[in-house]
């Protein structure tokens, strides 16, 4: 029940029956599958021109948990509706750290797409600060592999190199740079990734961030 009664509130938010869409999530009872509707539902209000219901629906979700996840995704939403300015204010309003990493990486991704590299590097920028404040290592590193992803995506690989430089976990960096490589790779930049993977520390190190490479 809970499956179809999703279905049919998203297809109402996306139909800009907010009325109605909200109405049908107020029948679901698993709290886990009420939350992300909600979160829908923000987000089709956003694009639909109406931010302020879409923040009266997010404050209606609980957990807190799951909240913070709503204003990430409508923060995203009034990026993709060329709202950056909006976009940015509402993701330094997300308490969790994490929740906040990600919504500044989609907002940086899309200010790259529209063509505001300087834009993007400086949401970037917030990014990194934000992981740099999780307290959990594993967690941290997680946050800035992420950032890093984003930054490759938009063919920041300058950005991208020195994110995952900061990572602790020196296997998981590895990878973070292997995945680097293959993307300058396919971008037909070998040149440029040799002029950083030579000056990597280990041998084993260089080994896969060149075959990563080589998979480019």
């Amino acid at each position: 029940q809970a499956s179809a009664l999703r279905a049919i509130a998203e297809a109402q938010a996306k139909a800009s029956d907010t009325k109605g869409a909200l109405k049908t999530a107020g029948m679901i009872l698993d709290q886990d599958v009420k939350a992300s509707v909600l979160n829908s539902i923000a987000e089709a209000q956003v694009t639909a021109g109406d931010v302020e219901g879409a923040f009266q629906t997010a404050a209606t979700i609980t957990p807190q948990n799951a909240k913070v996840w709503a204003l990430g995704a409508i923060a995203e939403a009034q990026a993709r509706t060329g709202d950056m300015k909006g976009a940015l204010q509402t993701a330094t309003t997300i308490s969790d750290q994490w929740a906040k990493v990600f919504a500044l990486s989609a907002i940086a991704e899309t200010q790259a797409k529209a063509g505001d590299r300087a834009g993007a590097a400086g949401t970037f920028r917030l990014a990194v600060q934000s992981a740099a404040t999780i307290p959990d290592a594993e967690q941290q590193d997680w946050a800035l592999g992420a950032i890093a992803e984003a930054q490759t995506r938009t063919g920041a690989m300058k950005g991208a190199l020195q994110t995952a430089t900061t990572i602790s976990d020196q296997w998981r960096k590895v990878f973070a740079l292997a995945a680097i490589a293959e993307a300058q790779a396919k971008a037909e930049d070998v040149k440029g990734v040799l002029e950083w993977a030579l000056k990597l520390p280990t041998p084993q190190a260089k080994a896969l961030v060149l075959l990563g490479a080589a998979n480019g």
